[in-house]
């Protein structure tokens, strides 16, 4: 397994209400067959249909309480949206170096239009960049995201699929509970005590 060669492994997993709650037990299962935990993530993803629906909120609530769940069996979790080392509302693999590739084996930069933004293949490699390029373009701005004061840190993309209910509000959630942990984390680094500055 490519974990065990010291190779970080992200596991995506698509998740509505039919499967959340089973998610510990998945992280458990995995847990048990990873040699090196500390390499393999799973990548929390909402459907579409929980994104856009009238109970998004409470989806993503659930969310982060899976997310402590998940990191007792050692497994590490992370979603979609949240921030890592530098601070970003929203990491979008199509405004990043990721590559998606495809089950037919078409490189695209989005796993959501895979075929609409395909710009090569695993055996032929980049054919097309100006296609992957007219897709991450930024100065075409969706109507409904113009105004946003997340705007710049989130993906403008106007080609974007995803169309979240309550967008700010699951944002402003989010960073919330990516500072806390972050916090928390700093506590545990330095055992409770901060470092004078």
């Amino acid at each position: 397994m490519m974990s065990s060669r010291n190779i970080t492994v992200a596991v995506r997993c698509n998740i509505d209400e039919g499967n959340i709650d089973s998610l510990p037990a998945f992280a458990n299962d995995l847990a048990a067959t990873v040699h090196n935990r500390d390499k393999v993530l799973l990548y929390l993803s909402p459907l579409f249909d929980v994104r856009s629906g009238n109970n998004a909120m409470p989806f993503w609530e659930k969310v982060i309480a899976a997310r402590s769940q998940i990191a007792a069996s050692g497994i590490h979790a992370y979603n979609i949206i949240g921030f890592s080392g530098n601070f970003r509302v929203n990491h979008c693999m199509a405004d990043s170096v990721a590559v998606v590739i495809c089950p037919d084996g078409v490189l695209s930069p989005c796993e959501h239009l895979q075929q609409a933004a395909a710009f090569g293949d695993i055996w032929h490699g980049v054919t097309d960049d100006s296609a992957r390029r007219e897709f991450c373009r930024t100065d075409r701005i969706r109507e409904m995201c113009r105004k946003c004061t997340f705007l710049p840190e989130c993906t403008g993309f106007a080609s974007c699929p995803i169309h979240d209910a309550d967008c700010a509000k699951l944002r402003k959630m989010m960073i919330i509970d990516s500072l806390k942990r972050k916090i928390d984390k700093k506590e545990t680094d330095f055992n409770g005590e901060f470092p004078l500055c």
